[in-house]
């Protein structure tokens, strides 16, 4: 908390997993399909970073723009197991960091910004 004057946070979130398990995944909800889809790209090893983004916003003029840093599928890493690292289960290591650092900004008093798109 000391060492930071101020934080930026964007298109992120620090979720806390709360199902069960597999059999309580919720087949309509749309991050666990996006979640299903992804692990067919990680099995592929590729993500259609570009493609994706120009669908989403719906201007495929902006497909190379979202590809041009990522050369070939080796730099996509990030973007690749992003999905996965996020808490589903209650039993996700990821929780016990995620509860700390909602506790840290619970009493936050510096300047904070949030940036996040809904595109």
């Amino acid at each position: 908390e000391e060492r930071f004057a101020r934080v930026v946070i964007s298109n992120t979130g620090l979720r806390i997993g709360t199902l069960s398990g597999p059999d309580a995944l919720p087949e309509d909800n749309a991050f666990m399909q996006w979640k299903r889809m992804n692990q067919g790209m990680i099995d592929r090893g590729d993500i259609p970073t570009g493609a994706m983004v120009s669908g989403n916003v719906g201007d495929p003029s902006i497909a190379a723009a979202y590809d041009a840093p990522f050369p070939d599928p080796s730099y996509k890493a990030g973007p690749l197991i992003m999905p996965q690292r996020v808490p589903v289960f209650a039993d996700d290591p990821a929780n016990d960091a995620n509860r700390r650092a909602w506790e840290v900004f619970s009493r936050w008093e510096k300047p904070f910004l949030t940036a996040f798109s809904d595109g």
